[in-house]
């Protein structure tokens, strides 16, 4: 067997800074890859359940390409001890994949350097496929987070995907989550403490 895969990955992204508490990022990526295959069966005889009487060969061409892309506006703030961070986004992302490939035996040639669909004599036996596939997810999403003296924290978030997984009739699902945090670690009576550095702990609630 061998495989041959080229693949190329990249991802840009461009994030701007106004109204001292704002930051806006949008960012696109791709993921591209083309890979193909082949396979050389010998006439063999190792035992009674592994035997060969006829040579074969297969070849496989795939290609595949990704891409997402991917955008968030956030409003940071402090107030005396009070923190808060909120941010609000949206996310697309969508895959296409193809597949072609088949098999023949009885090769003219029977190596593998000559193992190519063309190369066979029993036509009786050929045997070809093809295959496309995809799958969107389109995607938007807000998140608050909120700190009070670098010690409690709580965050929220609500997510409302719709993706190509989902039936026809429900395309789209709504999906919260809760959950709150205490740093223990930075209370008076942690927060000197030679025997522990950090400690956070931390519950949630989410679908």
């Amino acid at each position: 067997n061998k495989t041959i895969t080229d693949r190329f990955v990249g991802n840009a992204y461009l994030e701007a800074k106004f109204l001292q508490h704002f930051t806006f990022r949008s960012s696109f990526g791709i993921d591209f890859s083309f890979y193909s295959t082949n396979s050389f069966i010998p006439i063999y005889d190792l035992a009674a359940n592994s035997s060969a009487t006829t040579t074969k060969a297969s070849q496989g061409l795939y290609r595949n390409f990704t891409w997402n892309w991917d955008n968030t506006l956030t409003y940071q703030r402090d107030f005396g001890r009070h923190s808060i961070n909120i941010m609000v986004g949206t996310t697309a992302k969508k895959f296409e994949g193809y597949n072609v490939g088949g098999s023949m035996t009885d090769l003219i040639i029977s190596d593998f350097d000559h193992a190519v669909i063309s190369n066979g004599r029993n036509d009786s036996t050929r045997k070809v496929y093809g295959t496309r596939s995809t799958d969107a997810l389109q995607s938007y999403f807000g998140r608050v987070f909120y700190s009070f003296n670098e010690k409690y924290l709580l965050t929220a978030t609500l997510r409302r995907d719709g993706s190509t997984k989902f039936g026809a009739n429900k395309r789209y699902g709504y999906f919260p989550s809760f959950s709150a945090g205490w740093i223990a670690t930075n209370e008076p009576f942690l927060k000197n403490s030679s025997w522990l550095n950090f400690l956070k702990v931390r519950g949630g609630w989410g679908q």
